[in-house]
């Protein structure tokens, strides 16, 4: 079954901001850059290209949007 809360985003990331941030600090940063917020929960994410000539990993993010859609439908009401 899938959920779908559920939503895949491909993003952008150097190598740099890989391995110069912890575990958490890397899944924030996947999130903001997937959607504009720390919100972002469940993240799986993996590898699908590089890009060598702007020395960027391309990633295939994976993850749960709930609070994104509460927090949208929060400032709506």
């Amino acid at each position: 079954m899938v959920n779908a809360n559920y939503q895949i985003y491909e993003v952008k990331v150097s190598l740099e901001e890989m391995v110069n941030n912890s575990h958490e600090e890397f899944l924030d940063l996947l999130s903001v850059l997937a959607t504009d917020t720390k919100l972002l929960m469940d993240i799986s994410y993996e590898i699908v290209d590089v890009d060598r000539l702007e020395q960027l990993v391309i990633l295939s993010v994976h993850g749960d949007t709930s609070l994104i859609e509460e927090s949208e439908d929060d400032d709506n009401a």
